[in-house]
């Protein structure tokens, strides 16, 4: 794999290979899941990465035709995906059903930091959260204290605040980072 004018080119469908950090930019990677990795979709979004998702029994041509005009990598369990002309360019393979199995397979392919701008993104529509104000804070049915943030996606209107349940999905997040690091560091 490689980086080309900003964007990444290749794909893992053959072989597991990683990308150095040093050579992508996360900022700008964007992504897209099929309807066999909602999960990790929503996952992915909560490490802080923009990553679509186009409603389930979407046609696999409307997926890629998505990817290509976005410039978006697809990520599938599908392999009828690696017929495509030019797949090797647009397709990250996962092979594993089980999530923990699944996060880690991507990190390896795409040097994914689970931690990149963690709960930065609605985990439903993929919209940039926004710090909410005075009128939505008492418009929310649940109390938060003073010094507790509550955050808006402007594109669903679902609220988000750090419960107890952000706690654990941080560490779950942490975790991936760790696993990563140490099957990095086991391959040297």
């Amino acid at each position: 794999m490689c980086v080309s004018k900003n964007r990444l080119v290749g794909s893992c469908y053959k072989k597991q290979m990683s990308i150095p950090v040093s050579q992508v930019r996360t900022s700008a990677l964007m992504l897209l899941c099929d309807e066999m990795l909602i999960r990790l979709c929503r996952w992915i979004r909560a490490a802080g990465y923009d990553c679509a998702m186009l409603p389930p029994g979407s046609p696999d041509r409307d997926i890629m035709s998505l990817a290509k005009r976005e410039d978006r990598l697809v990520i599938t369990r599908d392999r009828q995906f690696l017929n495509y002309r030019q797949a090797k360019d647009w397709i990250v393979f996962i092979h594993t059903q089980d999530l923990d199995a699944q996060a880690l397979e991507l990190s390896q392919a795409l040097s994914i930091d689970w931690l990149f701008q963690p709960f930065s993104r609605c985990l439903v529509c993929n919209s940039p959260l926004v710090l909410a104000d005075r009128e939505q804070r008492r418009q929310l049915k649940v109390q938060l204290r003073a010094d507790e943030d509550l955050w808006t996606c402007p594109g669903c209107h679902r609220h988000y605040w750090a419960g107890s349940h952000v706690r654990r999905m941080y560490r779950r997040l942490a975790g991936w980072n760790q696993l990563a690091a140490l099957r990095d560091k086991n391959e040297e």
